[in-house]
């Protein structure tokens, strides 16, 4: 052999592994490699991809090849046979989705606590018992999907993840959850389960914000049910309440409350002041034993018509809204108290002298002009508060024993009536 023959033979070349230091992703069996290993669009990014191959196990190969490790960020497994994956999943440690839905799964590795890129997360239709206690520690995670298993709980550190948004546990077999939930910021959806009450609110930082408890067997709802201060929305219905709470009331910012078919009878009082609210529910007259409705200082500017069924209600406090018209109290013939201060009300109905029980009725700071004459038919008004508004003259009840009138551009000489029931020159309200 020439010497320049020599000098142009190139040694052997070995070629990359397969797994291990160094390996590349040209190195897996071809059919791994052709079948189940797809390039994302223009990038170098590796989508996984097993879904629907009646597969049992997945291929030890995909856990251990370094360049696949890097790339991948995609891993899709569903609808196959699979019983469990391996810790070493984590390996892939740039993975931002797992779909592993409709599997024979009866856990899940620990190690997803150390995939931080990782944000979806799919476990649907599986056997799982228990979610990953460590699941907290996956800084990325924000949708976490697992109904349809046999999940008996939640985590108890589920509420110090930083990250989550939504947790679909519905469907499950969960008859309880602690109280660390509360301190979630997550969505949680417990709909379907078998959970009987809902825990006490014992968390300094009551963080959670919508909550699906529909669907289960709770029959008591906590009085300190007010601490969860960031709660806007709130599904309780198709369960076992015959009462709510009156601090339901006083949760500030729940603008969704459904608690319907359940066996609620003894809800006498409504307080929901000094909120947000622009409509109410026409379901409303569902509450057949209201006795108090106190919406003041709202964004209100009508009642439903079905308030006109609320057969029972003896106090309406809607002062501090945006109503323009009072025609929703004058049917309710149980109505002791009417405030209805700083409106829009322009017009008092003449069919006032319908309202047989009221007692107490303030007007104030709205722009009527003129008080029917019918106001006298009314049986047992003892107090009334018509300061801040556009009137000239004013028919008085007989039965009356205290009358606010300041700031109106009354004609009428009220003197002679000092005697027989108290005149306040002041704008005090009722």
């Amino acid at each position: 052999m020439s010497a320049r023959a020599k000098k142009g033979k190139k040694k052997d070349e070995k070629p990359p592994p397969a797994t291990g230091p160094g390996s590349k992703i040209i190195a897996l069996p071809e059919p791994l490699r052709k079948g189940y290993i797809k390039r994302i669009g223009d990038t170098k990014q590796v989508h996984l991809q097993f879904g629907t191959a009646n597969m049992k196990t997945l291929p030890i190969e995909i856990y251990n090849n370094e360049e696949l490790s890097a790339l991948t960020v995609k891993f899709n497994a569903e609808n196959n046979r699979i019983k469990r994956l391996p810790k070493s999943i984590s390996e892939l440690e740039n993975l931002e989705y797992i779909d592993v839905r409709n599997n024979n799964l009866s856990s899940f590795p620990a190690s997803v606590a150390k995939l931080k890129k990782l944000n979806f997360l799919d476990l649907t239709g599986n056997n799982l018992k228990k979610l990953p206690n460590t699941i907290h520690k996956a800084t990325g995670l924000k949708t976490l999907l697992a109904p349809k298993n046999r999940i008996r709980g939640l985590p108890k550190n589920i509420g110090k993840s930083t990250s989550l948004e939504y947790v679909d546990v519905s469907f499950n077999m969960i008859k309880s959850f602690k109280k660390g939930v509360y301190e979630s910021n997550a969505f949680i959806n417990f709909r379907n389960n078998r959970i009987k009450e809902m825990p006490n609110v014992k968390v300094k930082k009551a963080k959670i914000k919508k909550l699906d408890l529909s669907h289960n067997s709770i029959a008591f709802i906590p009085d300190t049910i007010n601490r969860l201060s960031c709660l806007v929305w709130l599904d309780i219905s198709h369960n076992s309440l015959d009462e709510l709470p009156a601090q339901i009331g006083m949760v500030k910012y729940l603008h969704y409350f459904d608690a319907s078919f359940n066996s609620i009878k003894a809800l006498d009082t409504l307080k929901l002041s000094n909120n947000e609210i622009a409509l109410l529910p026409e379901e409303i007259h569902k509450l057949k034993k209201l006795r108090v409705l106190d919406m003041a200082n709202n964004q209100l500017e009508y009642l439903p018509e079905s308030v006109k069924n609320l057969m029972f209600v003896q106090e309406i406090n809607v002062s501090g809204n945006m109503l323009t018209s009072m025609k929703f109290a004058v049917t309710l013939k149980t109505l002791v108290s009417l405030q209805i201060a700083g409106n829009k009300v322009e017009v008092v109905p003449a069919e006032i002298r319908k309202m047989r029980s009221l007692v107490t009725l303030d007007l104030s700071d709205n722009g009527i002009k003129e008080i029917p004459e019918t106001i006298g038919l009314t049986l047992y008004v003892r107090s009334l508060n018509v300061a801040g508004n556009q009137l000239n003259e004013l028919p008085l009840p007989k039965t009356l024993t205290h009358l606010y009138l300041s700031e109106n551009p009354l004609t009428m000489n009220f003197t002679e009536h000092k005697s027989l029931f108290n005149i306040m020159g002041d704008k005090d309200h009722m």
